[in-house]
């Protein structure tokens, strides 16, 4: 385990249930697209959702302490469907959490090519993301001049530009427990555990694991921190 919120039969408990509804909405796309075709408003609705179940199940998998490689196994499917529905009027929180997961997983830039094709299309203006892009696509060009979500995101730009990997990694340190929960009061799933409803599937900062393996900071002592993505950071394959 690696959550301290819920226990092993919780986390089973909800990972079966997504797995219900990734199978079913699976089928009824399958269904929809053979009757309707791609362009059907319904079908796009549809996608939208399997990236959600999908990136639900995979943070409770994480939370659980599955296997990074099984997890990973799972992106592709994310990867897929993000890429057919999304644009910068969508889920910066969803982009986000995958290129930050692509990272962490060392997915490479071949395999993101139609999300990097479809992000500079769509000029999307932020310097987090740029950050996280330019790691796996030497070539891309840093056109972000502001956060996009500067609370908490903001607070990144102290660790990029820290005078040193001590310095960075103290700041880190900082926004992992003063800075990256708090920023999140307004979101759906604050406070999720606290709930009646099975909703909670644990809370990571998976872009602090991202920025960590980009400065290759000696991130020993984040290994307990809350939200702190260790093992992640740590995989390889």
């Amino acid at each position: 385990m690696r959550d301290k919120l819920k226990d092993r039969e919780y986390f089973d408990g909800y990972i079966d249930y997504q797995n219900q509804r990734i199978d079913k909405f699976e089928g009824l796309l399958e269904q929809l697209i053979n009757e309707k075709g791609t362009e059907f408003k319904g079908v796009r609705t549809g996608k939208l959702s399997l990236v959600n179940f999908y990136l639900d199940k995979m943070n409770a998998l994480y939370s659980l302490g599955a296997p990074v490689k099984e997890i990973k196994q799972l992106f592709p499917k994310v990867i897929q469907y993000f890429t057919d529905i999304w644009n910068k009027e969508g889920s910066y929180s969803n982009l986000l959490k995958i290129m930050s997961l692509a990272i962490l997983f060392n997915i490479s830039k071949g395999q993101l090519k139609g999300l990097l094709d479809l992000i500079k299309k769509e000029q999307l203006n932020d310097k987090l993301i740029d950050f996280l892009v330019q790691y796996i696509d030497s070539d891309w060009e840093n056109n972000g001049s502001e956060y996009l979500f500067s609370n908490p995101y903001g607070y990144v730009q102290n660790i990029i530009e820290a005078e040193n990997q001590n310095t960075a990694l103290e700041l880190l340190k900082v926004y992992l427990e003063k800075e990256w929960y708090k920023g999140h009061n307004d979101t759906g799933w604050y406070e999720s555990h606290k709930g009646n409803k099975d909703i909670y599937s644990g809370y990571w900062s998976y872009e602090s694991g991202a920025v960590a393996k980009i400065l290759r900071l000696d991130d020993t002592q984040l290994r307990e921190v809350p939200y702190y993505p260790y093992d992640l950071v740590h995989f390889e394959e």
